[in-house]
């Protein structure tokens, strides 16, 4: 006679124990207590593009109209550099920085304009949680300041 309740209180068990875990609180938001650093190559007209720590360390490279991974630092300064290789395998470097990096911020560095003398440009972004909306931010990196539309669907 018991047998045929095993089995569905089985299931009930396993179900409440699954969503016992899987759950979290309302009042708990995700903390970010390092820096993030990306960078976004938006110069069409260079090559790969190399972001390094000017002590040698690579962090990461872009093709135009893409970005490294997103990198974890302690809050402080980076003195960073840039370089790309020319047709000869020549290593070709671009003007070195300093940023400043704070704890729970993002930091976009994104290149644009020609090679020969690119713009670096520095966007800050607060890392938060963001549960019930998203962030969308556009930039435009266009060489020869051509405008175009931007329709919303």
């Amino acid at each position: 006679m018991y047998k045929k309740y095993i089995y569905p209180s089985t299931i009930m068990l396993s179900t409440l124990a699954l969503v016992a875990c899987g759950s979290s609180s309302d009042d708990e938001e995700a903390v970010y207590t390092e820096s993030y650093i990306q960078f976004y190559k938006g110069s069409a007209n260079s090559a790969v593009t190399t972001m390094s720590e000017t002590d040698g360390s690579d962090l990461g490279s872009a093709s135009y109209g893409d970005a490294t991974t997103l990198l974890s630092f302690e809050s402080g300064d980076v003195d960073l550099e840039f370089y790309r290789s020319d047709a000869d395998d020549q290593e070709i470097t671009l003007p070195e920085m300093t940023v400043s990096l704070s704890d729970g911020e993002k930091l976009l560095l994104v290149m644009s304009g020609d090679y020969q003398n690119p713009i670096f440009s520095e966007h800050r972004f607060a890392r938060e949680a963001l549960d019930d909306h998203f962030r969308l931010f556009a930039a435009s990196v266009m060489n020869d300041q051509s405008s175009y539309d931007c329709i919303p669907k």
